[in-house]
């Protein structure tokens, strides 16, 4: 019985010693794997990815197929929607969306500021204010005064065309002079009611006219052109330096 007893120990001791090295074996082949993987696999898995980033052009919208979140892709850096307001306001369709990895998403820096509205799609307030806003290009916002200025610019059925606006996003704007009187905003496009022809107005306050092919190719909803009385759009004078807009144009497509 004794013999037979160390027989047994002896063997669950040579086992368990035969274990011990293929796991210090094992340990060791995991860490060397590891170390080759990064040395050899891993760090160019970075550089894979920043490749991958650097195909997005200006104007590209991306999004990770991992996450809801849509961005604005501009001078290699990223801007999210913050909702699905301000991107219909820009007419860009979902379909057109490049679709990639996190990791690709993650190697474009954020921008440090959201999209905003398309200047005078909407009107906007914000839930802790009682001003009623216009905004003009580059985020810039106007206090509409009065119901006789937003009829003249938005039509008798101006309070239909207003989104509110969570404060947190008040920061994405900035605030401008108000808009006392009824006069042709920066950033509208604008339907003569006596002629039909569609004009654009300018930074400088000058309009230009805009083709049917102007409208499409700069993505503008014929549903945020606005019908104004001709003297509202003679009052603006024609722009010399772009009379005309026939195709499209950066700063009116972002």
């Amino acid at each position: 019985m004794v013999n037979r007893y160390v027989l047994i120990t002896n063997v669950v001791f040579d086992l368990m010693k035969d274990l011990v090295l293929k796991g210090k074996k094992a340990l060791h082949v995991s860490v060397m794997s590891t170390t080759l993987l990064w040395s050899m696999g891993a760090a160019s898995v970075v550089p894979a990815f920043a490749a991958e980033a650097s195909a997005f052009k200006d104007g590209d919208l991306i999004k990770s197929t991992a996450r809801a979140d849509v961005y604005l892709y501009m001078s290699g850096a990223r801007s999210p929607f913050p909702n699905q307001a301000v991107f219909n306001s820009w007419d860009y369709k979902f379909t057109n969306v490049i679709k990639t990895s996190q990791d690709a998403i993650n190697a474009v820096p954020l921008s440090g500021s959201n999209v905003t509205y398309r200047p005078c799609t909407r009107m906007i307030k914000l839930n802790t204010d009682v001003k009623t806003y216009v905004v003009s290009p580059n985020g810039s916002l106007h206090w509409v005064k009065t119901q006789e200025v937003a009829t003249a610019l938005f039509g008798s059925d101006w309070n239909k065309k207003i989104d509110d606006v969570a404060d947190v996003f008040f920061t994405n704007y900035t605030v401008g002079e108000p808009v006392e009187a009824a006069k042709p905003i920066p950033g509208c496009f604008l339907r003569d009611a006596a002629s039909a022809k569609t004009y654009y107005v300018n930074t400088d306050g000058t309009k230009s006219e805009v083709d049917a092919k102007g409208l499409s190719e700069n993505r503008v909803n014929t549903k945020f052109v606005w019908t104004a009385p001709a003297s509202l759009i003679s009052s603006a004078t024609t722009s010399t330096t772009q009379p005309t807009i026939t195709g499209a144009k950066a700063e009116l497509a972002m």
